[in-house]
């Protein structure tokens, strides 16, 4: 693995707490942050001063409402070109399409930018859903026990699972947990990411499901399992939590701690470990930061990567808003 280079920090904001969990860069100019805690969902900032601009999707039941949405992972791998971004609601079981464009330019109401299609119920409990243009969802699910991710064509409604990598003897009701991973895709590039909780490794696949290879960190071996529940143990490392993807690089963030040891450490005791891909599979850099990355995103010119954490003080619920300038090649 290539020796880590501390990210270079260009600026930094504080705003109000939102439970940020998702981030995306959808133009060269603009953030969204998807906030948990707010009656709005979508936080806009500029990318370039880090201030704010606007918030919009309310909680609630309406075609353009939202409550429980998760970003398409293909949002942003496909480039800038597309003005429409597509959330998945688990809750209300519909995709739904936001004219981005159309809202950061304040052109029309909100509700006439946002439009839902529901979704076939093999699609129910999906996550890490990416898009492909002959009508395929790839992606893997919260009930995760046929395989390691699937691929659902629109048409047929038929859904293949791609079989389980690194295969181990596992008893079904563990392996929801054993498997569970990231996945992200780029059409143009022809992969499939898959970026996995508990082993410290990444796989790259076809877009047919093919393995094309993998990289593991450290020998792979079966996670230690929990006698109170059934799932991996939560003292047992978490390597891999977020994945994002640009037309030319996937970006993944390494923890490599257990549960239990991030709940009991402050976020300045756990630092950050973000790995840079290119979609053939080479691994090109290995960036840290101090502090415990909530979540992050990175421009399409792969030049800037922004990130938060939140402040721990009980008095001041506040967000550290982050802009880091990356290697250039």
């Amino acid at each position: 693995m290539l020796p880590p280079e501390e990210m270079l920090l260009e600026q930094e904001e504080y705003i109000n707490e939102g439970c940020y969990f998702d981030m995306l860069c959808v133009n060269d100019s603009t953030l969204l942050l998807k906030a948990e805690c707010d009656t709005f969902f979508f936080h806009l900032y500029n990318a370039n001063k880090l201030d704010y601009i606007s918030k919009f999707g309310m909680k609630g039941k309406a075609p353009c409402d939202f409550q429980f949405p998760f970003p398409y992972n293909t949002n942003t791998t496909n480039g800038y070109q597309n003005d429409t971004l597509i959330f998945y609601d688990m809750n209300l079981v519909c995709n739904k399409y936001i004219n981005i464009s159309n809202i950061i330019q304040k052109i029309g109401s909100i509700s006439n930018n946002i439009r839902q299609e529901y979704v076939d119920e093999k699609l129910f409990y999906g996550k890490d859903l990416n898009i492909i243009s002959n009508g395929k969802i790839i992606g893997t699910s919260i009930n995760q026990q046929k395989g390691l991710f699937f691929i659902y064509d629109k048409k047929g409604k038929d859904i293949r699972w791609i079989d389980f990598h690194p295969s181990f003897s596992v008893d079904d009701r563990y392996k929801n947990s054993v498997y569970s991973c990231l996945v992200c895709a780029n059409e143009k590039k022809g992969t499939v990411i898959v970026g996995y909780r508990h082993f410290d490794g990444v796989s790259f696949y076809t877009l047919n499901g093919e393995l094309k290879k993998s990289i593991f960190f450290s020998q792979p071996k079966l996670p230690e399992l929990s006698h109170d529940f059934s799932g991996v143990s939560n003292d047992y490392p978490i390597f891999f939590s977020r994945i994002y993807g640009t037309s030319e690089r996937c970006y993944l963030l390494r923890i490599g701690r257990g549960l239990n040891s991030i709940l009991e450490s402050s976020n300045a005791d756990i630092h950050t470990t973000i790995l840079e891909f290119d979609w053939n599979g080479n691994l090109l850099n290995q960036y840290y930061f101090k502090n415990l990355l909530s979540s992050f995103c990175v421009d399409e010119e792969d030049k800037f990567l922004y990130g938060v954490y939140s402040n721990e003080e009980e008095n001041e619920p506040y967000v550290h808003l982050l802009k880091f300038k990356l290697k250039d090649e």
